[in-house]
């Protein structure tokens, strides 16, 4: 939905999208009867069709992303509402945020803007084997008693990688293994000729994005590279991907470029 909504107008179906949700006082939000429920299959009657989760790939591309545009800009107003409610309640400066919805990018974004906290912390792992660490720690802590843990500094929390064995290696792919110094220079040279590489080093990460030790590197410069990418990972055209700057360099990339630590 996230990369979606990008290439739509949310005006299209915002108003009507945005009166099957409503905001309440606490911080509550509801969803009308019957598609608040999570087995619904109820359709959903927009611009003379019948939406459903069936028939949705069936619909023109340009209409789903509307759809998409509507949807993410709701979605992202009710979460905001309920962390301006948090911030009233609690005062708290800082607002840690976790779970499957905090990997909208999109979201977090709009939530260190106008939540109301100074300070937005979303953990390296927010899906729901974050949260459940997020539990575990509290429970030792809080409940148990226990001394805190110490903060991690990183999420490499994983087996370093082992031999390669060359079988492991597909066709008309190549192993760069053992070069030593030579390794970075050599990367570089491969990704400006806009070969494609696959990037192992360190202890595996910890969640469900790659952040560095388990990436696939490729040169943004053509449009075709984009292609290439997709068709390798086997998902929709229009998903994105994430630019990698150098520190010294990301206040010329990123409008919100604070301190990387």
């Amino acid at each position: 939905m996230m990369a979606l909504a990008a290439f739509g107008d949310p005006q299209r179906y915002g108003t009507q999208i945005r009166k099957l949700v409503r905001l309440g006082d606490d911080g509550e939000v509801r969803i009308d009867h019957p598609w608040g429920s999570a087995d619904s299959s109820t359709p959903l009657l927009l611009g003379g069709r019948a939406w459903t989760a069936d028939n949705v790939a069936e619909q023109p591309d340009h209409e789903r992303a509307d759809l998409a545009a509507a949807v993410q800009e709701v979605f992202a107003e009710s979460i905001v509402h309920i962390a301006r409610h948090l911030q009233r309640l609690t005062r708290a400066s800082t607002l840690v945020f976790s779970g499957g919805c905090a990997l909208n990018s999109h979201l977090n974004g709009q939530l260190a803007a106008d939540s109301g906290f100074d300070t937005l912390f979303v953990a390296p792992a927010p899906h729901d084997a974050g949260t459940a660490v997020g539990a575990a720690l509290y429970g030792w802590h809080y409940q148990l008693g226990q001394e805190r843990l110490p903060v991690p500094t990183d999420a490499a929390w994983g087996p370093h990688p082992g031999a390669l064995p060359t079988t492991a290696v597909p066709t008309g792919y190549r192993a760069l293994t053992d070069l030593g110094p030579a390794l970075a220079p050599t990367v570089a040279t491969l990704l400006a000729e806009h070969h494609i590489v696959g990037w192992v080093q360190g202890q595996l990460e910890f969640g469900p994005r790659a952040l560095g030790h388990r990436s696939i590197l490729a040169h943004p410069g053509h449009a075709a590279t984009r292609d290439r990418l997709n068709a390798i990972k086997k998902r929709a055209a229009y998903r994105p991907f994430a630019p990698a700057v150098l520190a010294e360099h990301a206040t010329e990339w990123y409008m919100s470029a604070g301190d990387p630590s």
